[in-house]
């Protein structure tokens, strides 16, 4: 089972917010679905084994499937149930393992038992789990939708169904083998992800468009996190509906994936002020006279500790301009899915419409709580061209490397490697991304010597010219300075919140020394910030790792751009590095921490 994410469509769904405004010039569809689409495909036995008619062999006689399983001996499957009621996915739910025969004993005469392939994880599937759709008691079975393959019929149904694959939404998709009544799966010709990435994700954006925001030609859409899965399908939607189309994302690499789907202006607003460029190139741009705003989700808001959370709309701005702000929830359009779905599964056959794929490299059901997490991060995308930069200078390399711990690794991170103008530049770009998205806050940023000092700097140069955040930042001596301005700090004096970056913590020894440095000027550690977590337990004995002992002793979060786990997910991925990957799952096996 392989998860493929992105904030590119991958298989993994993410809804956020669908607006549309109307420009005094044009329409103005404002779409901030962060839809990112993970997928899980699950690696089960596959057989070419026959069909078996269990016609009349159940006491009622009112249900019978026809299975090619039934004499394989599958007895149990697993499925993801949640126990308790939140919105923190991992916590609130477990894998469970069910009896199959109960699956097929109690087969509805119209529904079919589907062996799911790939499976949509979705960013309001922490909405489901808390409660916000509908009434839940735990335990309850979680999931919105999957694709997969018939492998039992009801009794009202034909045996040639057997086979056949289908796409389908319907509670409780994270599951091994679903009962699904048959007429409300979409047949397709194959198991493809990319179909399942149009179910949730393209349905909404084609309806939402043309239905609710009632897009026709000629007009100006706005779609925001363009790059997500509803938005980069929205983007070629409207675009091939022959519109103007401007979206909005967050790194260099979306923008010129963007602009290869036909967005006429795309918007990196990490770098640009979003609102100076609207204002600047397209000046008439407001919500006009009977425009129109809709809204499908909140997602900054659906991890939250209040979950999801929606805005307050002043009507009386309404009313004078006939303006229009309606809600969009896809279940509430079902009379509209079959068509919209049959012209977009078309358009991807024909090549007009695209949907991009990104595998993270994730496998099993098991895995599902972690590609929630995932998903929510927003950080896939970033972490695998982190990794081929790194490979592509030699900073990270596999073979055999002794440690200082004695241990031999099979792998090794030099920081110090990265030594040109190019790769430093390089380098605090990566660090600054991943700064911004751990939310720590800071008054000054502190770089350990001896490595952690062009790292600190290249950030802080980062920050300035991508972001425009001016981030003051010091770094420390080896032996203390006793002339001219004397001390052992370098740069911004040591004051307020400190976040340390460093390249890895092995020992701690490093982290150690720079926390005692903070503490010595009397300033607050707000956060740790490095490359690397090799994610292996100390030599100590404690079980540990460097990084979750820093963390439990100083009450404090660190966040690493990659970890090994990242590292195996990407070479799992390119499929060139199978000698090392199992090198690597060795030392794992070995050494790595029990999470």
């Amino acid at each position: 089972m392989s998860i493929y994410t992105s904030s590119i469509h991958g298989y993994i769904l993410l809804h956020d917010m669908f607006m549309i405004y109307f420009f005094q010039q044009g329409d103005f569809s404002h779409y901030s679905d962060r839809n990112a689409f993970h997928h899980i495909q699950f690696d089960l036995l596959e057989c070419n084994h026959f069909s078996v008619c269990c016609s009349g062999c159940f006491e009622d006689d009112t249900v019978c499937a026809f299975s090619h399983l039934a004499d394989l001996g599958v007895s149990r499957y697993r499925k993801i149930q949640a126990f308790e009621i939140g919105n923190n996915f991992t916590q609130v739910t477990k894998v469970v393992s069910a009896e199959y025969s109960q699956l097929v004993d109690h087969l509805k005469p119209k529904s079919v038992i589907v062996k799911n392939y790939h499976v949509g994880i979705n960013a309001s599937d922490v909405n489901f789990t808390n409660g916000k759709y509908i009434p839940v008691h735990p335990p309850f079975d979680v999931g919105f939708e999957a694709i997969g393959k018939i492998v039992a019929v009801g009794n009202e149904l034909p045996e040639n169904l057997l086979g056949n694959y289908v796409l389908y939404s319907q509670y409780g998709a994270f599951s091994e083998y679903v009962e699904v009544v048959y007429k409300a799966t979409i047949p397709t010709t194959s198991p493809k992800p990319e179909f399942l990435a149009l179910l949730t994700s393209g349905l909404t954006a084609s309806i939402a468009l043309t239905v609710t925001g009632r897009m026709t030609k000629g007009e100006t859409v706005l779609v925001t996190a363009a790059a997500g899965g509803a938005g980069q399908i929205a983007v070629q939607l409207a675009k091939l509906a022959g519109n103007h189309v401007i979206g909005t994302c967050s790194s260099d690499d979306k923008v010129e994936m963007l602009k290869t789907m036909g967005c006429d202006r795309v918007i990196n607003y990490k770098k640009e002020d979003f609102k100076s460029v609207l204002k600047r190139e397209y000046p008439k741009g407001s919500l006009a006279v009977r425009g129109r705003l809709i809204v499908i989700g909140t997602i900054s808001s659906y991890t939250g500790s209040g979950g999801m959370q929606g805005d307050t709309v002043n009507t009386l701005k309404l009313l004078g301009t006939s303006r229009t702000v309606a809600g969009f929830f896809l279940p509430d359009y079902p009379e509209y899915m079959a068509e919209h779905m049959s012209t977009m599964i078309q358009q991807l056959n024909k090549g007009q419409l695209k949907v991009m794929i990104d595998n993270g490299g994730l496998h099993g059901i098991e895995n599902v709580p972690k590609a929630v997490e995932y998903l929510h991060s927003g950080k896939n995308k970033g972490k695998r061209e982190f990794i081929e930069f790194a490979l592509q200078n030699e900073v990270l390399k596999f073979g055999s490397f002794l440690l200082k711990s004695g241990r031999t690794s099979p792998y090794f991170f030099n920081a110090g490697l990265f030594n040109s103008g190019k790769t430093l530049g390089a380098i605090g770009k990566f660090y600054a991304a991943a700064l911004e998205d751990s939310g720590f806050k800071y008054d000054v940023l502190f770089g350990p010597a001896y490595k952690g000092i062009p790292l600190v700097c290249a950030t802080a140069l980062s920050l300035s010219n991508d972001y425009h955040k001016e981030a003051p930042f010091s770094f420390n001596r080896k032996e203390k300075k006793d002339h001219g301005e004397g001390g052992n700090i370098v740069g911004t004096p040591l004051n307020g919140r400190i976040v340390v970056i460093d390249d890895v913590i092995t020992a701690g020894t490093a982290i150690n020394e720079s926390i005692e440095i903070i503490q010595q000027n009397k300033a607050q550690l707000s956060g740790v910030l490095v490359a690397v977590d090799r994610a292996e337990v100390a030599p100590d004995g404690s079980g540990k790792s460097a990084i979750q002992a820093v963390e439990e002793k100083n009450k404090v979060k660190v966040r690493a751009i990659i970890s090994m786990d990242h590292i195996m997910e990407y070479m799992e991925e390119k499929g060139t590095y199978k000698k090392e990957l199992v090198l690597m799952k060795e030392y794992k096996a070995t050494y790595g921490i029990r999470k």
